[in-house]
C-alpha cells in the first residue's frame, strides 16, 4: 500500500472497537434479519469462508476471511442521521453505529456487529444490508497483524499504463462493471468508486481491473483503525 499513500488520503482513526457504539442509537430491535443469520449451522462456520487478497505492484497480498465484528456501510444521501440509526438498527446482527468517515465520495460508517458471528455470517450480513434500498454501499473489514483494521471503501484505485488507449479501456472497465471515475489525481492515476449496483465492492473491483488492458495497478482504497 505504500505506492498509493502519497495520492490519497487513507484515514488512520485511533480507537478501541466498542466506541464504535453511540449512546443515543436505538436498542437492537429484531425487525428486518433473517433469523437463521444467527444460527451457525444455517449461516456455516469459519471453515467454509473465503480467503481474501488484494494486490500491491502486481503481487497477490493475503487479507484473509472478514472480520467478524464489523462492517463498513454507505446509506442513500437523502437520509437523515436519524433516519441511518433507524435503518440499521433494525438488523438484529447490528449492536452499534459510529461516527461516518468521509471518502472522497462517500460517508462510511463503521456499523459494530453483535458478538459470536461467524465470518460467513458476517458476509451474508453484508448481503442483508445490500438488499435495503437505504443503503448505497455495504463491505467488510479485515483485521492485519492482530491489532490494525483494514475496512474497505466505496473507492479504488487505478494506474493506467501508457498505452494509448488506456484511457479508453478504463471508460470500458467503468461502464461495464458499474464503476465510476471519482477524480484524476495526475499521472495515469484515478479513484474509482463502487456502490452495491457495481460488479463488486471496491476490493473485488480492485482486483478485477488489476491485469485488465491499459491497467498497471489497481488497489482498493483501505480505511485504517489500531484495534487498542
Amino acid at each position: 500500500m505504500k505506492n498509493i499513500l502519497p495520492f490519497i488520503s487513507t484515514i488512520l482513526v485511533i480507537l478501541v472497537l466498542s466506541s464504535c457504539r453511540q449512546e443515543s442509537v436505538s436498542p437492537i430491535r429484531n425487525v428486518k434479519f433473517d433469523p437463521n443469520l444467527l444460527n451457525p449451522v444455517k449461516a456455516g462456520n469459519t471453515t467454509s469462508c473465503v480467503s481474501h487478497t488484494y494486490y500491491y505492484g502486481g503481487t497477490a497480498k493475503d487479507l484473509g476471511v472478514v472480520y467478524s465484528k464489523m462492517v463498513l456501510v454507505a446509506f442513500d444521501e437523502g437520509l437523515t442521521q436519524a433516519n441511518v440509526s433507524d435503518v440499521v438498527m433494525n438488523y438484529g446482527f447490528v449492536a452499534g453505529l459510529g461516527t461516518p468517515i468521509s471518502s472522497n465520495s462517500a460517508s462510511l460508517y463503521p456499523v459494530e456487529l453483535v458478538a459470536g458471528l461467524s465470518c460467513a455470517q458476517v458476509e451474508q450480513a453484508i448481503s442483508e444490508l445490500q438488499s435495503d434500498a437505504s443503503i448505497a454501499y455495504a463491505a467488510p473489514c479485515f483485521l492485519s497483524g492482530g491489532t490494525q483494521l483494514l475496512g474497505i471503501s466505496n473507492e479504488f484505485i487505478v494506474t493506467l499504463t501508457d498505452s494509448k488507449d488506456a484511457e479508453m479501456q478504463l471508460n470500458r472497465l467503468t461502464k461495464t462493471t458499474g464503476t465510476a471515475v471519482v477524480t484524476s489525481l495526475g499521472n495515469q492515476v484515478y479513484v474509482l468508486g463502487a456502490d452495491k449496483n457495481s460488479d463488486g465492492n471496491a476490493l473485488e473491483m480492485a482486483n478485477y481491473f488489476q491485469g485488465q488492458r491499459g491497467v498497471a495497478n489497481a488497489e482498493p482504497d483501505f480505511l485504517l483503525w489500531q484495534t487498542n
